[in-house]
């Protein structure tokens, strides 16, 4: 059976872009458990820099359940191979209460494995491997990864030589194999040797996207982070490292948290932390959305919406009739 069911519902869209309101609204409205779809929310501690806003769920008796937050710790890796198989189990006892399963978030390979319900093997450490590798610098690794996978989608994080050597590993594994290729930046989602099953195509259930004007996106990034900042974004950075996560850990996570020890280590000022994260950020929204129309390419079909808040209920609840 595949991941995803027609009665289960993917809402998706860029970073800032309201998703999890929508996904929240559309639970409340139709007896939903949401799966969140995101590399970074899965680990304890990580609240404010990866936007968990768990106060959109309620509390008490209201509340909307959600799945697959806060289920790893720092600093261990969380994989695609332990996300497809800890969210399937997640689909099938939502359905089991009778409820209806809503996957919400951002992370590409999260929601094509999904999708596009791909048979994944783990991929093992190849310690033979990582021997010879101690020799090579990091221009010969660049190199080999780039042999195996001359077209990454994320190029962003090949200065990290953890981050490659995993890399090149997956890429092994799944040479052949037809599946997406991840590269470094995607949190080194690891573990994804096989291939999608045969006749994937088109999408096994409703599709929502949120895809707000590129300006819209632009501020809401700025506003958010503004707002994050004042909630404690720098202090939840320094309670990390504080307690035992190493700084180098903290770097592979990208975005917010390089940024922010970066910060803490005396790299850059308090001016260029907020300055140089907004426009990363705002990089990393458009590489989400290409990675959506990716997506849209391999013949999954994404029902659009411009709109945020009230409206894009409106129009989402049009788009499932």
């Amino acid at each position: 059976m595949s991941s995803l069911t027609p009665d289960c519902i993917v809402v998706l869209g860029p970073t800032a872009c309201g998703k999890t309101r929508l996904a929240v609204e559309l639970a409340r409205r139709l007896k939903g458990e949401i799966v969140s779809a995101d590399s970074r929310q899965v680990y304890r501690g990580l609240d404010i820099g990866t936007g968990k806003d768990l106060a959109e769920y309620g509390s008490g008796e209201g509340s909307v359940p959600l799945h697959l937050a806060d289920v790893a710790d720092l600093p261990g890796e969380y994989h695609l191979f332990r996300y497809q198989r800890e969210a399937r189990a997640a689909l099938k006892e939502i359905r089991a209460r009778g409820r209806r399963p809503i996957v919400c978030g951002g992370t590409g390979l999260y929601l094509e494995c999904l999708l596009l319900d791909y048979d994944l093997a783990e991929a093992p450490r190849d310690p033979e491997f990582r021997e010879r590798a101690r020799r090579m610098d990091l221009a010969r690794l660049r190199e080999l990864y780039l042999e195996l996978n001359p077209e990454p989608h994320n190029v962003t994080d090949l200065e990290d030589r953890e981050r490659i050597l995993r890399a090149i590993e997956v890429a092994r594994a799944t040479r052949g194999a037809g599946v997406a290729r991840a590269s470094p930046g995607d949190a080194v989602p690891g573990d994804t040797s096989g291939d999608r099953r045969a006749g994937a195509a088109g999408s096994p259930c409703p599709v929502i996207g949120i895809r707000p004007q590129l300006e819209t996106i632009r501020r809401r990034i700025g506003e958010r982070l503004r707002a994050r900042m004042e909630q404690g974004l720098v202090e939840e950075a320094q309670g990390l490292l504080e307690r035992g996560i190493p700084a180098e850990r903290l770097l592979r996570l990208g975005l917010e948290y390089r940024w922010l020890t970066r910060y803490l280590g005396g790299e850059i000022d308090r001016e260029e932390l907020q300055r140089g994260l907004e426009r990363a950020i705002y990089r990393f929204a458009r590489r989400q959305l290409s990675w959506f129309r990716r997506m849209e390419r391999r013949g999954l079909k994404i029902h659009w919406l411009e709109c945020g808040g009230e409206k894009a209920l409106s129009e989402a609840l049009k788009a499932l009739d």
